[in-house]
């Protein structure tokens, strides 16, 4: 919730997303986010997944950054599979 509330809801974040990506958001709860988790043996939520076009992982990353800024340079650095 604190994700979604002071970051994925900023308007830096979803200019940022909607101009790079397709974004998707699961809802851990759901049978099908669980079999996403658990596919790619991830650790915990949050959990961030960046694919390639071709639809393979580049990386993965447990935890979410607090703040739209911190938010944008992780995935940016993602992207570069860092």
């Amino acid at each position: 919730m604190q994700l979604d509330r002071n970051v994925l809801s900023t308007a830096k974040v979803q200019e940022f997303l909607s101009k790079n990506f397709i974004s998707v958001k699961l809802d851990a709860n759901r049978p099908y986010a669980k079999a996403v988790l658990k596919q790619y043996n991830a650790p915990g939520i949050p959990c961030l997944l960046v694919y390639t076009p071709q639809g393979q992982l580049r990386s993965m990353k447990v935890g979410a950054p607090s703040n739209s800024d911190s938010f944008i340079r992780t995935v940016s650095a993602m992207v570069r599979g860092k």
